[in-house]
């Protein structure tokens, strides 16, 4: 009975949950932090302040970079340009604490 129930947990949060950084992206914007630097240099920023960071990706002036764990997405973050430089944009698809994101406030105010 208790295999079976936890089997059926895990199956239930793991449809909730995105597991691609395309799937992150389609979910709500939780979190918005802007700055003054340009997006490529608060993105590069955020990449090296976080060690579970993938890889830095780009297309044209948006930058973006997600976090894993266990070899599992769990957070994106997009760096868009504005008028005054940029803004990061978080998003996990889960309800999870904001862990990291005094990182990002962090790059944005260096």
């Amino acid at each position: 009975m208790l295999k079976s129930l936890a089997c059926v947990s895990a199956a239930l949060l793991g449809a909730c949950a995105p597991v691609s950084s395309t799937g992150i992206y389609r979910t709500s914007v939780e979190l918005t932090i802007a700055s003054e630097k340009s997006p490529r240099e608060f993105a590069m920023c955020v990449a090296d302040a976080f060690p579970d960071a993938g890889r830095l990706l780009n297309e044209g002036e948006h930058y973006w970079l997600t976090r894993q764990h266990g070899g599992a997405t769990f957070e994106r973050w997009d760096f868009t340009p504005t008028l005054t430089g940029s803004i990061a944009e978080r998003r996990s698809g889960q309800i999870v604490g904001r862990a990291g994101s005094g990182r990002v406030r962090e790059c944005a105010a260096r």
